[in-house]
């Protein structure tokens, strides 16, 4: 059995509206690894992909890192060329019609660049949530990112929309912090919610467990309330459900790709979080729930993803280059590839999915 949250598993659509999100970083804890390896690579890999299978992508970009690496890079060359390889490879995402907005992790204004390795460090976890920050350092690295944004469509495209957003951690809470932001720079497309799901520790907190039962949906001043009138719109995450049988195979085939060796393109070390709170990945009847990821592809889930996707009118993937693994990435070709005969949609601005509701949008703070 298996279903994607938000949609019955007895019902077949027509059409799938499939967003194809990645989270553009480096890993965020004690070791970033290199830009190379964990954004450079793969992504170059993701690119050919996408353009290879009709298919388009949305980057959020870590904003926050790019700025530290041109700061580093007047100094250091390695770090300058890794600058320059990321700008170039946003605009060939940019000329092949994928998207690129901005994410926003700040503990990297704690960052320190280790020249030797051309590897940062990222143990200090005060600034990792937004929310950390100052109302002028919120407005400051915010108004920043977006002019990065602007600075590198700029060689693309005179009018490009930067437009969307997905939050560092998925914090998008509370709203109220990102509310004036996102009305000043126009921004009204968010992609931070995963419905039914709760985390809480020293790095970050989102609680989506009361989020609205629609998989896209309008809201104004709280991201948890459904309001039709309200000019953002939410585009949920999708969780994919698979029986107890499968999750033990699943969990199988993971521990054969351990033992063998067999790791993601990336090459450093993720956040260390403390005092965890955090939903169950399980249902009330044992099954299990895996976010619509391709790092969560392997020979037995890839099939459950094949299935859903046919049953359903709408898929959220988040997924992140660097940690796919090289297999994942031959698997995700595939399933583009599969899906060619049926009436797909990657482009979120064409999605029917939810129809909007007319309102007015107001003047940007």
């Amino acid at each position: 059995m298996f279903s994607v949250q938000g949609t019955p598993n007895c019902v077949k659509m027509n059409r799938t509206n499939i967003l194809l999100t990645f989270d553009y970083e480096l890993f965020l804890g004690a070791r970033s690894g290199t830009a190379q390896k964990c954004i450079i690579e793969p992504t170059n890999k993701l690119i050919d992909i996408l353009k290879k299978n009709g298919a388009k992508g949305i980057f959020f970009v870590d904003t926050l890192y790019i700025l530290r690496l041109k700061e580093v890079a007047a100094r250091h060359p390695k770090a300058a060329n890794d600058f320059e390889e990321i700008i170039a490879q946003l605009r060939v995402a940019l000329k092949n019609g994928s998207y690129i907005f901005p994410h926003l992790h700040p503990h990297w204004l704690d960052a320190e660049y280790m020249p030797e390795a051309n590897e940062w460090k990222l143990d200090n976890k005060r600034y990792y949530r937004f929310n950390a920050l100052d109302k002028c350092q919120q407005q400051d690295t915010f108004d920043q990112s977006v002019k990065l944004i602007e600075w590198i469509a700029s060689a693309v495209t005179s009018d490009y929309k930067i437009d969307g957003y997905r939050a560092g951690g998925w914090s998008i809470q509370p709203f109220a912090d990102f509310m004036p932001l996102f009305l000043k720079h126009g921004i009204y497309h968010e992609f931070s919610v995963r419905k039914e799901t709760y985390f809480n520790s020293d790095a970050q907190y989102f609680d989506f467990r009361n989020a609205p039962q629609p998989d896209i949906y309008h809201f104004a001043d709280d991201i948890l309330k459904e309001q039709k009138s309200g000019v953002f719109k939410e585009y949920c995450i999708s969780s994919v459900k698979i029986s107890k049988y499968v999750s033990w195979c699943s969990s199988k085939a993971n521990s054969l790709r351990h033992v063998l060796g067999i790791k993601g393109y990336g090459d450093g070390i993720g956040v260390k979080s403390l005092n965890v709170e955090t939903s169950s990945q399980h249902d009330a009847h044992g099954n299990f729930e895996l976010m619509a990821s391709i790092e969560e592809f392997n020979i037995v889930t890839y099939f459950e993803y094949k299935k859903a996707a046919k049953n359903t009118d709408y898929m959220h993937f988040l997924s992140h280059p660097k940690m796919i693994t090289p297999l994942q990435m031959h698997l995700f070709d595939r399933f583009l590839r599969t899906l060619k005969s049926k009436n797909i949609e990657t482009d979120f601005r064409k999605f029917t999915a939810v129809k909007a509701e007319p309102h007015q949008v107001p003047v940007a703070l």
